[in-house]
């Protein structure tokens, strides 16, 4: 496969990727946006499959160039941080919470204990609710069954 041939292959792959993200664009323009880009992926993949003599290096300017109005729209995540890193925030108050719980407190004092009544009450809850689960799990995974042997 010739360097051509690579780049053309790659910007395929993201252009067709790119039609299924998420985009500022009105329903209206994004239909008719990705209506266009994939019939470049039709082209380009039927180039690569060697099923059409097209010059390589001018479909991928093409793909490239239409890789731009999709790339521009796409919709990014919103401000502030990703859930994730919120999760990441809490692991130490969570350990305190499950030590509450271990010790015989009831799961909402744990909770109301360490991060009060405020407006993350539930969201906190649910999420000590998954973290209890999933360390039953763990035990119950690590747990030898015995069958009478």
């Amino acid at each position: 496969m010739t360097s051509a041939q690579d780049a053309l292959r790659k910007l395929v792959g993201f252009l067709e990727w790119l039609t299924e993200q998420p985009s500022h664009l009105s329903e209206t323009k994004l239909n008719r946006e990705k209506l266009i880009a994939l019939a470049l992926v039709v082209r380009g993949w039927k180039r690569l499959a060697g099923e059409t003599t097209e010059d390589v290096e001018a479909l991928a300017n093409e793909v490239g160039a239409g890789v731009r109005v999709l790339s521009e729209h796409r919709k990014e995540a919103g401000p502030g941080r990703k859930w994730e890193s919120r999760e990441r925030a809490l692991v130490e108050l969570d350990r305190i919470v499950m030590a509450d719980i271990r010790a015989g407190m009831t799961q909402d004092a744990a909770i109301r204990k360490t991060f009060g009544e405020g407006r993350d009450f539930e969201a906190n809850k649910a999420r000590i609710k998954r973290l209890r689960r999933e360390h039953k799990i763990t035990i119950a995974l690590q747990t030898p069954i015995d069958e009478g042997h």
